[in-house]
């Protein structure tokens, strides 16, 4: 493993979330202090800008470890007139943007362009070290019902240049995922701590990297302490985080 000697971590709740995801377990394994630029909600606009960002603030360079969970291609992000971001994830079920909104300013083929734009964009800014896909980003894209028969654009047909400049495809891996034991199956998609475990694994199999037995033994001790706390349903979203934060703190992610 290369001696790097910070860590820049990017993405959206699967990078930085109410319990320790993928960045945190690495930052645990390397020693390496993270910076989690990571945002619930967050689409491929913003993970960009904050790309962008990061470079120019923090003057990141080729002693920085640097990894990228891209996010789905559903998503708006936009500035406000306070400066600032309203990210709220998946345009047909944000808080954000209503139903006129989405009539005027959605198409496919802005979601297709902006997002690969981004993503093709993110790594001229910044060469990732590793990078994934929170889904594939291919035929599976979620839009509502009844679909158009515009909705069945793909890259390889309207926008094949796309393809060859976009970088390979990494889909987060969720092999490990458990839910939490099936707890929060109904009331929470993310990857649980085992989840993200995996993902990790993944990372470093394919960087050719090593994960500490201790690591493993940490997050394991974690995910059942998590799972026997939280209740089996849930409506309010900011009580999971409250619940978790009364068991760890997010300094012992």
């Amino acid at each position: 493993m290369k001696q790097y000697k910070r860590f820049f971590a990017f993405g959206c709740s699967f990078t930085k979330y109410a319990w320790p995801t993928w960045a945190n377990i690495i930052a645990r394994d390397t020693g390496l202090p993270l910076q989690n630029w990571g945002h619930t909600g967050a689409g491929n606009v913003y993970i960009h800008h904050k790309m962008v960002e990061a470079k120019i603030k923090e003057s990141i360079n080729n002693d920085d470890l640097v990894i990228v969970n891209w996010s789905s291609w559903h998503r708006e992000d936009r500035i406000d007139v306070n400066g600032d971001w309203k990210s709220g994830g998946n345009v047909f079920q944000n808080r954000f943007f209503d139903k006129k909104f989405i009539k005027n300013h959605w198409s496919i083929h802005n979601d297709v362009v902006k997002n690969a734009t981004a993503i093709i964009s993110g790594n001229d800014a910044i060469k990732p070290t590793y990078q994934s896909h929170m889904l594939d980003y291919e035929n599976i894209i979620i839009y509502p019902e009844p679909q158009e028969p515009e909705l069945n654009i793909t890259l390889q047909h309207q926008y094949p240049y796309f393809l060859n400049a976009l970088p390979e495809k990494k889909i987060f891996y969720s092999g490990d995922q458990t839910y939490f034991n099936k707890v929060t199956t109904s009331y929470d998609p993310h990857p649980d701590i085992l989840g993200h475990l995996g993902h990790v694994k993944q990372i470093y199999n394919d960087l050719g990297w090593k994960l500490k037995d201790q690591t493993i033994d940490y997050y394991n001790i974690m995910q059942e302490r998590i799972g026997k706390r939280l209740p089996p349903r849930l409506s309010d979203h900011s009580l999971l985080f409250k619940r978790i934060a009364k068991i760890y703190s997010p300094e012992d992610f």
